[in-house]
């Protein structure tokens, strides 16, 4: 549009020039047909006027077109440019939302891996106490089986040993109880009793004379309590489980030291059967969540 009204006021232009150039040619000519000359001088210089006419017209036309394709050219250039500029800057806002894109789809795998980790370590976990309550039943049943055939042989030679005794007295003895409620089975209580009594009487006399445990079963006690490394020799495990437990650091010997951690620990040094077996059982669990070989059977510290 723009270029269309320069070009219509170059030819209003162009037109206004050659109507005053007509007119002066005209004036001349009248002025010439009405003088005296011959008719070959008028129609020469007729000729020659419309001659120049129509080359100053010519000239006119081209520079106008001439301008107006500069202007074009101009333009186009200023169109390209600008056209350029917005090429570059859709170049830079499709890579700053592609980063966007990878950014997000990298922070959406990120997710999803730490959820994958968190579930996989939830079922290991799940695994784990199942196994560990799995191996706590196992020892549990094997201990009281145990402790049923002992009892049991235990009643078999106090029977035995009675049974002898009576039969050098010359008197008679029944047989060994099968029910609860016989009248030797009552005896067998009581004798069993006794003899339960005179057993914590001479172990309680052994609490007072000696540790029932070793230093390094004191240790493995502490560490499997704080979970640390049960492998750590006791000297260089006291100082660690003094910090983690958050005592001031000890003197003295490395037997009292370790009995103090007991102490601030709630674990008493001289378990019965039952705690022997809980501890042993939670021993067991923890090697098999660390992907080691179950221990044996006497390997027990405890």
């Amino acid at each position: 549009a723009e270029e269309t009204a320069v070009a219509a006021e170059a030819a209003a232009a162009l037109e206004a020039d050659l109507g005053r150039s007509l007119d002066r040619l005209e004036v001349e000519a009248n002025a010439v047909a009405a003088s005296t000359e011959p008719k070959e001088m008028r129609m020469t210089v007729r000729m020659a006027a419309e001659k120049a006419a129509t080359q100053a017209r010519f000239q006119a036309d081209y520079k106008a077109a001439e301008e107006a394709r500069m202007a074009t050219k101009a333009k186009a250039a200023e169109a390209a440019e600008a056209a350029a500029v917005l090429a570059e800057a859709a170049e830079a806002g499709a890579e700053a939302a592609r980063k966007v894109a990878r950014a997000g789809a990298f922070r959406e795998g990120r997710k999803k891996a730490a959820e994958q980790q968190v579930k996989a370590a939830e079922a290991k976990a799940v695994e784990e106490a199942a196994a560990a309550e799995k191996a706590k039943r196992e020892l549990e049943a094997h201990f009281a089986a145990k402790a049923k055939a002992t009892l049991d042989a235990v009643q078999e030679l106090y029977f035995a040993e009675k049974k002898e005794k009576a039969a050098a007295e010359g008197e008679q003895v029944a047989a060994a109880p099968a029910a609860a409620d016989d009248l030797g089975a009552a005896a067998f209580a009581k004798a069993a009793e006794d003899d339960a009594k005179e057993a914590r009487v001479a172990a309680a006399q052994a609490a007072t004379e000696a540790p029932s445990l070793s230093l390094v079963e004191m240790a493995v006690l502490v560490a499997a309590d704080l979970g640390l490394d049960e492998t750590l020799p006791p000297a260089e495990l006291v100082p660690v489980a003094t910090e983690a437990i958050g005592l001031e650091p000890q003197g003295g010997p490395l037997q009292a030291q370790l009995q103090t951690l007991l102490n601030e620990l709630g674990i008493s040094p001289q378990p019965d059967a039952a705690q022997r077996a809980a501890r042993w059982a939670e021993h067991v669990a923890r090697q098999q969540a660390r992907g080691e070989a179950p221990p044996e059977k006497g390997d027990s510290p405890w």
